[in-house]
């Protein structure tokens, strides 16, 4: 296997196959290394991981799904808006409690907002 490593010997990448540069490994592979290889530093030819490398980004993986839920919800909340403003108009009852949805999504908002500004958008 070649690993390619950054400046602080992290695996950025690496092949089984094929000719490339970088250096070889032929040691103990971890059995989720194709998912997590980036958490991984190469020194004195073995392969460490860096627990608080691959904290931050099960972190940063979690963080993105929950914007992912986020922003589906909203899909799902202007839907009911919709059904809302319908309602409203045709004078029929609307069947959910939207104050308390507005509420939630002003919560809802201001997180979404909050991970756009930690990770410097979408």
């Amino acid at each position: 296997m070649k690993l390619d490593l950054d400046a602080q010997g992290y695996v950025r990448g690496y092949t089984d196959s094929g000719e490339a540069t970088g250096v070889d490994y032929d040691g103990v592979v971890p059995d989720d290394f194709a998912e997590t290889c980036r958490d991984y530093r190469y020194q004195d030819g073995a392969l460490l991981l860096d627990a608080e490398r691959a904290a931050q980004r099960a972190a940063s993986k979690a963080e993105f799904a929950e914007w992912e839920a986020l922003l589906s919800w909203f899909r799902w909340y202007d839907n009911q808006c919709m059904q809302y403003q319908r309602a409203q108009r045709q004078q029929t009852p609307f069947d959910r409690d939207i104050a308390a949805l507005d509420e939630q999504a002003a919560v809802s908002q201001a997180r979404i907002r909050a991970l756009e500004q930690k990770y410097g958008g979408r």
